[in-house]
């Protein structure tokens, strides 16, 4: 999901017509962490994706991939927003786990 997360981060910031260089200026982080999401070498968390996405003015919805309707491997629909939630909940659980 990362990679997927990545993509469309990477998308949206040329629709914007962003350098790597000026988003890591808006989100006040390094031009290497926005290749690092843009990649999927680096989870995006919560309150990254939300300063990304308010950069970028676009919803939060827009950067997290929805399955599409009727696809059989989706047990449980969340919406864009709860996945996200979902994935940093996961993360932190991983990072305190070691």
């Amino acid at each position: 999901m990362n990679k997927q997360i990545g993509a469309r981060l990477r998308q949206m910031r040329k629709d914007a017509g962003l350098r790597l260089g000026d988003l890591a200026d808006l989100v006040e982080c390094s031009y290497q962490q926005i290749c690092k999401y843009e990649t999927g070498q680096n989870r995006i968390a919560l309150p990254v994706a939300i300063k990304l996405c308010q950069a970028l003015n676009r919803k939060l919805d827009d950067l997290v991939p929805v399955p599409p309707p009727g696809d059989d491997k989706v047990v449980m629909r969340v919406t864009p927003a709860q996945a996200v939630l979902f994935a940093a909940v996961v993360a932190a659980v991983e990072e305190m786990r070691g």
